[in-house]
């Protein structure tokens, strides 16, 4: 074989492992975006999924406090009725009626924003391990990335 047609052939097979090594290197530098990409979308669900948690527990608490109002007013109003001490037996009996009614609708209430509470709890922790996960994985594509580039 002619020493040119070697020197040609010795070039492309370098020019061919060349090639194979950038698009390796093309391939980890994609899964280190990738993954880092991932893991900014989790921390943003991670922090939407406080937020609701946060407001839910804001609207238990007032939600608590409403329920404990009436709660307090339909037990006096009852003591009222019950000593015959109510300046009107027909209005305080409408009263307790209406306290009854609003006292049942808040504890129904007060279930759902429970479940949805414990939802979004539960939903927090998944987003917690979702960005723990996408941390590692960043974490792995880098050190691929850094180890394959030396």
């Amino acid at each position: 074989m002619h020493a040119d047609l070697v020197a040609i052939s010795n070039l492309w097979q370098l020019d061919q492992s060349n090639d194979r090594l950038r698009a390796e290197h093309d391939g980890l530098t994609g899964a280190v975006r990738a993954a880092d990409t991932a893991h900014k979308a989790a921390e943003v669900a991670l922090e939407e999924a406080e937020s609701r948690l946060s407001a839910l527990v804001q609207r238990t608490r007032k939600h608590d406090r409403e329920l404990a109002d009436y709660a307090d007013k339909r037990d006096k109003t009852r003591a009222m009725i019950d000593g015959g001490t109510a300046p009107d037996y027909d209005a305080a009996t409408r009263q307790l009626a209406q306290c009854l009614e609003i006292v049942d609708r808040l504890e129904t209430a007060a279930l759902e924003l429970m479940e949805a509470s414990e939802a979004a709890t539960k939903a927090e922790a998944e987003a917690e391990r979702t960005v723990e996960s996408n941390r590692l994985a960043l974490a792995t594509a880098r050190q691929a990335l850094a180890a394959r580039d030396a």
